[in-house]
């Protein structure tokens, strides 16, 4: 597997999303391939979060890499974070 780098777009928006490089990794190393804009590839996967994010609980969250793949690297462009399974807790 060719080495992973990531843009600054992508370093930037990761916080703000809730992504880490460690999670990035594992969505493009065994996630779902698929093509993307621009002659692009996205990596997708669905992994077990069960925790809150913004205040709401959630029991999944789904990463999306964008990637454009380099001669020598993948070279994460943007990362997208979706979270399912949500629920408030009741605040007393």
């Amino acid at each position: 597997m060719k080495r992973i780098e990531f843009s600054c777009h992508a370093l930037d928006r990761m916080p703000t999303r809730g992504a880490m490089t460690n999670e990035i990794d594992d969505v493009i190393q065994t996630g779902e391939a698929m093509p993307a804009r621009r002659g692009w590839l996205a990596f997708r996967k669905n992994l077990s979060y069960e925790a809150k994010w913004k205040d709401p609980y959630y029991e999944t969250k789904q990463m999306v890499a964008v990637i454009k793949e380099e001669t020598e690297c993948f070279v994460v462009v943007t990362v997208f974070v979706s979270y399912y399974g949500g629920r408030h807790e009741n605040k007393l």
